[in-house]
C-alpha cells in the first residue's frame, strides 16, 4: 500500500461525500503558523472493522488536531442528522464518523458502488460539483455527462475503444475501503490532514 495515495484524494470523497448535507467549509481550519489547512483526511465507502455500517453508509476519517475550534467542529458533525456513530483509529490520532447516506441519493449511492457515475441523480451531481474536492468541476461534469471528447481523448491514452463506458474507474477497494492495512499506515506515518483539497493539488 503506497502511503501517498492514502493521502490522495479517493473516490469516495469525491462522489460520497458531498452526498452528506454538511457546510462546504466544515473540515477547512487554521493551522498557526502554516495557514489553512483541512481536518479531513479522506471518506471511505465504509470500514471494514464496522460491519453494521457497509450498506447505505459512508465513513469520514478526519485529523484529530486539537485546535480552539476542534471541539465546535466536532459537535457541529455529531449533531448532523446523518451522523450515526463517532470513534477514534489510529492511536486516536483520527477521528471517524459514520453517517447515514439521506434516502433521495440512495439510487447514486448504488450507481457509485456500480462505477455508474452516469446514473447519479442530478441533485447529487450539483452536489458533487458543489463541493468539488477534486478541484475540476468541469472534468467530473464531463464524466457525469460522458462527455464525447473526454472519451476521445481516454481512447487515445488507453490505446482501445471506450464505447459507451463510464469514464472514470469503480472504486479502489485498497483505497475507498477504511481497513486494518490503511489504518495501520495512518498509525506509523503520522500522516498530517489532507492539505490538497484546498491547494488544488
Amino acid at each position: 500500500m503506497d502511503i501517498n495515495k492514502i493521502h490522495r484524494i479517493n473516490n469516495a470523497t469525491i462522489f460520497l461525500l458531498p452526498l452528506i448535507p454538511l457546510d462546504k467549509g466544515i473540515f477547512d481550519f487554521v493551522l498557526p503558523y502554516k495557514g489553512k489547512s483541512s481536518r479531513l483526511l479522506n471518506a471511505y465507502v465504509y470500514d471494514v472493522d464496522v460491519p453494521k455500517y457497509q450498506r447505505n453508509h459512508v465513513s469520514v476519517v478526519h485529523s484529530n488536531y486539537q485546535d480552539i475550534g476542534f471541539d465546535a467542529f466536532e459537535r457541529v458533525l455529531e449533531s448532523s442528522d446523518y451522523c450515526v456513530d463517532a470513534y477514534d483509529i489510529a492511536n486516536t490520532e483520527y477521528g471517524t464518523k459514520v453517517f447515514r447516506i439521506p434516502n433521495n441519493s440512495l439510487l447514486s449511492y448504488e450507481a457509485f458502488l456500480r462505477g455508474e457515475y452516469s446514473r447519479f441523480c442530478l441533485h447529487d451531481i450539483a452536489s458533487v460539483l458543489h463541493f468539488d474536492y477534486l478541484n475540476q468541476g468541469e472534468y467530473l461534469h464531463k464524466v457525469f455527462s460522458k462527455d464525447e471528447e473526454l472519451r476521445i481523448k481516454k481512447e487515445e491514452i488507453l490505446g482501445t475503444s471506450l464505447q459507451d463506458k463510464e469514464l472514470w474507474s469503480i472504486y479502489d477497494p485498497e483505497y475507498d475501503l477504511l481497513h486494518k492495512d490503511l489504518k495501520d499506515k495512518l498509525t506509523s506515518s503520522k500522516l498530517k490532514p489532507n492539505n490538497a483539497f484546498l491547494n488544488g493539488t
